[in-house]
């Protein structure tokens, strides 16, 4: 480790402070709030066009204080709640039960910088300012998935709808200088999920509206923040940074200094890779410290690993802030800027040595006294809890005083439930609820931790975008280890005095030994305090899954009876057993076939006549692709399809595959799997399932 100093500040620095002093007096447009969704540097400096972030949902209304009943509600949009959730009824449902409902009127200027939704019937009219007619009329699905075609009228704006649409989310900026009402009109019994995300600035902001023929003028602004969403490493332009590189050997229990500048300056990349024997260990129980001018406390405070976004072990996908390579290299992009003295350490709690090699681009920058701010990251983790659908608590990802903006955070589970599927797994019913400043009720109130991360309905997909993924889900359906991460870049939430962040944990079913870790990402002022507990040898101690003997027979799997797959199997030498702790039992059925058109024959028990599901809980990985399945002689179909792909890109992961419905008689049946592939595939079967 070497000790850097830099004496003296280059003239590019009050270039750059002219230049931002004059941002801040240009008016607020679509173009420039294209700009900042790419902009991380930005982030750095409290907000010069003061706003408050607030977001307006369909939450459960019954949920008014933390003191009452209530306040975990679950109605939030699935239909028929006793309190509709909205502003305010317009018109109550007539004859048909369709209904007029206030979703916003907000009398400020301001800009719609996120919208979300898990499925809405009905219509909305969207009015900017003293509009008399909207500026959207139309299918309230069209609004908050398709917006940018919606506004656009082409079919050829494909590209920028695929970038701009991350997963349910949809971030098209909607700037507006006094006014946007929203109405919805509906059937309030049919689902109607909604988040509206804004910022609302003073009155003396000056904002542009937004107009459709903002989209065809900003097309250069909009191809660069497409092309950073899609390859960010390869796209950034980095300029004339300095690039400084450390490695550092740490013995087990020992404490290695990785990096020390001193001088003004922000590292705007951040590389690091470990070896080591046991990475999953290294990655968790590494600890990064980076101390930001002479701090006692570490701003940043988490496992190597967790800080990146990954954990247990490397799971690789890639962000507008950070990437995870398969090879194990990871990469920051938040900038972190410091006035005097960066410190960085890695504190290593593990029984092992880890080789740590690190690179950093230096640029850079001016520390102004009263906007810049430091880079806070504080892991913190909960074990052995009880996650229950009867009773629900939160669960702080950050409480703190003082001034800064959110601008992201990452959660890390670790589910142990019985239940195989999605329907009695899902851990997420729980609202996120962020209280800035004075709030009551929080400025922002959410439907669900799924819906807070841009998916929904316990989606079990593995995805990354640019400001959302989920790079972890093990299965089957929620079970296992899973991650979710958030990045707010456009959507970040500024606060001027305190901010209290939660998450309720709300599942499906009773689950003990339930692990629950979280980061969240803040901006603040030296003289932010928040409720970080040093990281501890406790709180890092490697999770493991309780082994899973037997799957449990309720929720999605109600009335289903479960066979080990290599039990039924008519030839045995034709397959392995491969250990993992993510299979019943510890193991799974691998059939390594070499050959389109071979097949394995198992046989299935049934218990009596009736009509059954057959249901395959299989191994999907980047070795396996499409087989069919066949009982007794007829072809069966899952999810309306005669094929079954058992691929999964860069993961081994646990999925469930349910049949259509076939009446058999009691007694065995013959079940046989073909590859369908068109060459080699490896089919894994954990176990089979009768569902009556």
């Amino acid at each position: 480790m070497k000790s850097h100093k830099l004496y003296l500040l280059l003239p590019m620095s009050y270039i750059f402070l002219i230049v931002s002093l004059s941002v801040y007096s240009q008016p607020v447009t679509v173009e420039s709030l294209i700009n900042e969704m790419t902009d991380l540097e930005r982030l750095t400096r409290f907000p010069g066009d003061s706003y408050k972030t607030v977001q307006f949902s369909s939450y459960d209304r019954r949920s008014t204080s933390p003191y009452k009943s209530g306040w975990f509600a679950n109605s939030d949009g699935f239909g028929g709640e006793p309190v509709p959730g909205f502003e305010k009824v317009l018109e109550q449902p007539g004859e048909y039960g369709i209904g007029k409902y206030l979703i916003c009127d907000v009398e400020k200027p301001g800009v719609i910088v996120r919208l979300w939704s898990a499925r809405i019937n009905g219509n909305l009219r969207v009015y900017l300012d003293d509009m008399k007619d909207p500026v959207f009329e139309g299918k309230a699905e069209d609004f908050f998935w398709r917006t940018f075609q919606a506004f656009s009228g082409k079919k050829s704006s494909q590209k920028y709808q695929s970038s701009l649409r991350q997963y349910d989310a949809f971030y098209l900026p909607i700037p507006f200088s006094e006014r946007c009402r929203i109405e919805w009109e509906g059937d309030l019994d049919n689902l109607h999920f909604y988040h509206i995300q804004m910022r609302l600035y003073d009155q003396d902001v000056k904002v542009e509206t937004f107009s459709r023929d903002n989209l065809k003028e900003y097309t250069r602004a909009l191809d660069r923040a497409r092309r950073l969403f899609f390859h960010p490493e390869k796209e950034w332009n980095y300029g004339g940074s300095e690039m400084l590189s450390e490695s550092e050997h740490i013995p087990a229990h020992e404490t290695g200094d990785l990096f020390h500048f001193t001088g003004n300056k922000a590292i705007e990349r951040f590389e690091v890779e470990l070896t080591a024997d046991n990475m999953r260990k290294a990655l968790r129980q590494g600890i990064l410290n980076i101390y930001f001018d002479g701090a006692s406390v570490p701003q940043v405070q988490a496992p190597i690993g967790y800080f990146f976004g990954t954990g247990p072990g490397i799971d690789p996908y890639s962000s507008l802030p950070f990437t995870v390579n398969p090879d194990g290299s990871m990469i920051c992009r938040f900038v972190m800027p410091f006035r005097k003295e960066v410190r960085i350490e890695i504190d290593n709690l593990s029984d092992q040595d880890i080789t740590v090699v690190a690179s950093f681009r230096l640029k850079d920058y001016d520390w102004e006294a009263g906007e810049s701010m430091h880079l806070r990251a504080h892991w913190r983790a909960d074990h052995n809890l009880t996650s229950s659908g009867e009773n629900p608590f939160d669960i702080p990802y950050v409480l703190g005083s003082g001034k800064g903006r959110l601008v992201g955070a990452s959660a890390f589970i670790m589910n142990p439930s019985r239940v195989p599927t999605s329907w009695g797994n899902w851990w997420g019913e729980g609202d996120e609820k962020i209280f800035i400043d004075q709030d009551k009720i929080p400025s922002i109130f959410g439907t669900g931790s799924e819906d807070y991360f841009n998916y929904s309905w316990s989606s079990r997909a593995i995805f990354d975008h640019a400001f959302c993924g989920q790079p972890r889900n093990d299965g089957p359906g929620n079970r296992g280890f899973v991650t979710n991460y958030r990045y707010q870049i456009l959507d970040d939430v500024p606060f001027e005095n305190r901010i209290d962040f939660y998450m309720e944990l709300l599942s499906h079913s009773e689950v003990p030994g339930f692990s629950y870790s979280r980061i969240a990402y803040l901006y603040a002022f030296p003289y932010f305090n928040d409720d970080h507990r040093e990281v501890s040898e406790e709180d890092v101690k490697m999770p493991e899954l309780p082994a899973w003997n037997r799957a449990r027979a309720d929720f999605g799997a109600a009335n289903s009876l479960f066979y080990e797959a290599e039990t039924l199997v008519e030839d045995p030498a034709k397959i392995s057993i491969e250990k993992g702790y993510i299979w019943t039992k510890g193991k799974y059925m691998l059939w390594r076939s070499n050959n389109e058109g071979e097949s394995l024959k198992l046989n299935i028990p049934v218990v009596k006549d009736t009509t059954v599901n057959i249901a395959l809980t299989a191994a999907h990985s980047p070795n396996s692709g499409n087989i069919s399945v066949v009982v007794d002689g007829r072809e069966l179909k899952f999810e309306n399809e005669p094929l079954v792909d058992l691929h999964q890109e860069q993961a081994l992961v646990s999925r469930n595959h349910v049949s259509q419905t076939i009446e058999l008689e009691d007694g065995l049946h013959e079940l046989v799997i073909e590859n369908r592939e068109g060459g080699s595939n490896l089919i894994g079967i954990d176990f089979i399932w009768v569902k009556y």
